[in-house]
């Protein structure tokens, strides 16, 4: 059986800095378990002829989730016709249905599995569709944390692409090393977080409670901040 392909107009936005766009694509008939962490491949001729492949990162109302990340020529110029208007028509292949091993696994971490998951830049969207796997399987809250997640960043724009959940609620420990944060501080009982921002010092500030650093996490060289309230 071949996989659907259709045109479809989504819905978009982007970040205030065009880092990251968010397409809301229709997926009739497909229930947000069988979305989220699937695939799905889109085609926009207003940018490019080429399909792209791109993580569902969960589901609402009918559309899968898609964040675009600017890194390359298509995703850049993708981001920034995003950035100019609301809805995008593009073609669309797919889904392909999140494979078994991905659901087992965030069962056994609901379950109570120690789980580790590191993302960075991209790889935020399957980070960000396994946790709400986890979420949606009811996870156990017994003791400590067991679902930790390390998430790397270019800049904290990016970090919209991650569920509220997912974030640290409060700042490091003073005696932990600058590019450390506090572990079990997210709404969750059973997920803790650690957010590292790698953009330069004059980026703009963060929305969100986060460590933020020069290079890669080191323990000399960081500046720590408490970001702003919107």
């Amino acid at each position: 059986m071949g996989i659907a392909e259709r045109t479809a107009r989504c819905a978009v936005a982007a970040t205030s800095d065009a880092a990251m766009a968010t397409v809301l694509v229709p997926m009739p008939g497909y229930a947000e378990a069988q979305l989220t962490g699937g695939v799905v491949r889109l085609r926009c001729r207003d940018v490019s002829w080429m399909w792209h492949p791109f993580t569902i990162a969960g589901a609402a109302d009918g559309a899968a989730i898609v964040h675009v990340f600017s890194a390359g020529g298509w995703t850049r110029a993708f981001c920034g016709l995003a950035a100019r208007q609301p809805v995008v028509e593009l073609e669309v292949r797919g889904p392909l249905i999140a494979p078994q091993a991905f659901a087992r696994r965030a069962a056994e971490a609901a379950r109570g599995r120690r789980t580790l998951v590191v993302a960075a830049g991209s790889g935020l969207s399957p980070a960000a569709a396994f946790l709400r796997a986890v979420r949606a399987a009811r996870p156990e809250s017994r003791g400590a944390p067991h679902v930790r997640l390390v998430a790397i960043c270019r800049t904290a724009s990016q970090l919209e692409g991650l569920d509220a959940f997912c974030l640290p609620a409060t700042g490091r420990l003073a005696d932990e090393p600058a590019w450390v944060q506090r572990a079990g501080d997210t709404a969750e009982p059973w997920l803790s977080s650690e957010i590292h921002l790698t953009r330069a010092l004059d980026a703009p500030a963060a929305t969100h409670n986060v460590t933020e650093k020069r290079t890669r996490p080191s323990l000399c060289g960081n500046q720590n901040f408490t970001a702003r309230s919107c």
